[in-house]
């Protein structure tokens, strides 16, 4: 189970911001997992689902990104309506039937290469889904994952990014990051306030435009009885996931997230 939610601002950024917590076979919940990752030059992308078919996935993108020229990046809407939700299929086809059993997700943001809106770089969200990964395209706000299923998750989104509000605003003049911190303190505070199993209460935020993007979180952050704890250590690939479970005795087979 997992919560990624992916918003479009007026400024000419887009941000995808996901909790971190992992699911195992035996039902062991985790924050130990990154699932949002740069996987292309102004592309920013998370995953829902089986965890090894996500990792896979965001391989295949960066695989792809690496054959562009330096510096060049990719048109979303053709990519999305062309060669990647065939790509997609197959990754997803050829995996394990434990891990296709979990399904799979994947959400993209990305900065169009030379459009502009108004005198802001032009950005695009589409999220996909198994088996066939058919592009659903979204203007505003789009989520995967079973918060995306969550009627009173969907409101706290909708009502603190779906309109550049007052308290919007001055997060955007404090600059990308500040605007990605924001997002990301907002929905901790909504999931500890309103717990959803297999979501874990700490999320990053990648914040994304036109040659620019950042992965931030609170490197440290107050739990419930008010004391002070750092941020966890993440599995930022399947080997690192591979290694973390290990180490804890824990098998990574059918992890999903």
């Amino acid at each position: 189970m997992t919560w990624i939610v992916g918003t479009l601002t007026p400024f000419g950024f887009g941000i995808v911001a996901s909790d971190i917590r992992v699911t195992l076979a035996d039902k062991t919940e985790i924050d130990c997992l990154q699932k949002v990752h740069l996987v292309g030059n102004g592309l920013l992308a998370g995953f829902a689902g089986s965890v090894k078919i996500g990792f896979s996935l965001l391989q295949a993108l960066v695989d792809e990104s690496a054959k562009l020229p330096q510096n060049a990046a990719w048109n979303l809407d053709v990519i999305s309506n062309t060669w990647w939700p065939r790509v997609a299929k197959r990754v997803y086809l050829s995996a394990e039937r434990i891990e296709r059993n979990a399904r799979s997700q994947i959400i993209l943001v990305g900065a169009h290469p030379n459009k502009n809106q108004g005198p802001f770089p032009h950005v695009e969200m589409f999220t996909f889904s198994s088996p066939d990964f058919q592009p659903i395209k979204s203007a505003t706000i789009a989520s995967i994952g079973c918060g995306a299923r969550a009627p009173d998750c969907m409101k706290i989104v909708e009502k603190a990014f779906g309109a550049p509000n007052s308290e919007f605003l001055t997060l955007y003049k404090l600059g990308p990051l500040g605007l990605a911190t924001g997002v990301g303190v907002t929905l901790q505070d909504a999931i500890r306030q309103n717990p959803m199993a297999g979501i874990s209460g700490l999320f990053q935020v990648g914040i994304v435009s036109r040659g620019y993007c950042q992965i931030v979180q609170s490197e440290f952050y107050f739990k419930e009885d008010r004391t002070e704890a750092k941020f966890p250590e993440l599995a930022r690939d399947y080997n690192s996931l591979i290694q973390f479970c290990e180490k804890n005795c824990r098998n990574s087979t059918a992890a999903v997230c």
